[in-house]
């Protein structure tokens, strides 16, 4: 297994996401393992301010391809590491084991963190936002917050039955949990402040396993109707512990079309979601949505 190419394909004040490519037999890989420190000697030596995030940290990098998918991106080739410190130069390197024990490693790859934000739209922090959640069982709840009094609680109890489209197992299905027709109006930013502006949103998901197939993404409204901007696939942490999720608005996407300025400050926001592959049981927790730059 032989790994190269590894960058940044974006980057917030918090989080990265690495991309890479791979070639070699899939059945012959064990893990993958990246290595994230602020300088090369602790690249290296592995110690000091380096952070090593194996499968037990992101099962993905225990995967070829992704589970439960219907086609499409089936290939790992990203993975998305947080709680980042702004403007904070970073370097990384990617370690491949094949199962026979055997390491091969990336180029290093660097990259600086965006600023700390000073400016933010809020969409939901508390109180319940306008507009209306789907599914309809998404409730404004104290249960478990990220920071405040409430949050956003979804209770995935059941699925309907599998589609030949998109066989799944039995209690196993996709689901975005959005709130919708918010009419928040549009982004007050510049030209300039839209290159560091980010979706951030806290999210836990307490399920068995991840979701290998996610997406994070806004409602934007043009007259009547709403274009859903999103990225995919994401793979998201499980457990009860909330991770602060950080898209860049440019990272959004739209049929392949990417968000730019003139979208984003002209379309009205007009809600938020999460999706995923989670089987019945699953409780999905959604706290403190902003837009932030």
């Amino acid at each position: 297994i032989q790994v190269h190419d590894l960058h940044a394909e974006w980057r917030t004040p918090n989080s990265i996401q690495w991309r890479w490519s791979v070639v070699g037999d899939p059945a012959e890989l064990g893990e993958l393992i990246l290595v994230v420190a602020e300088n090369e000697d602790d690249l290296a030596s592995e110690t000091g301010t380096a952070r090593v995030i194996d499968g037990s940290e992101r099962p993905s990098l225990r995967l070829w391809n992704r589970r439960r998918t219907c086609g499409g991106d089936d290939q790992i080739l990203s993975v998305y590491t947080d709680r980042h410190t702004p403007s904070t130069r970073y370097v990384a390197q990617l370690i491949a084991i094949d199962n026979r024990g055997h390491r091969s490693r990336s180029n290093v790859a660097p990259v600086t963190t965006t600023p700390a934000p000073i400016g933010a739209v809020v969409l939901f922090s508390d109180e319940r936002p306008r507009g209306y959640p789907l599914p309809g069982e998404i409730t404004v709840s104290p249960e478990a917050p990220y920071r405040t009094a409430n949050h956003l609680l979804y209770a995935h109890d059941s699925c309907p039955p599998p589609s030949p489209e998109c066989p799944q197992p039995p209690g196993f299905c996709y689901q975005n949990v959005r709130w919708q027709d918010m009419r928040a109006g549009a982004l007050p930013i510049s030209g300039g402040s839209f290159e560091l502006a980010y979706l951030e949103m806290a999210v836990a998901i307490d399920a068995p396993e991840p979701s290998y197939w996610s997406s994070v993404g806004l409602h934007l409204r043009e007259g009547t109707s709403f274009g859903v901007w999103k990225i995919e696939p994401f793979v998201l942490r499980t457990g009860t512990t909330y991770d602060l999720i950080q898209v860049p608005l440019h990272a959004l996407t739209r049929s392949d079309m990417g968000l730019d300025f003139a979208r984003a400050s002209t379309l009205e926001l007009d809600g938020f979601r999460v999706g995923g592959s989670f089987p019945v049981g699953t409780r999905v927790r959604v706290d403190e949505v902003a837009i932030r730059w």
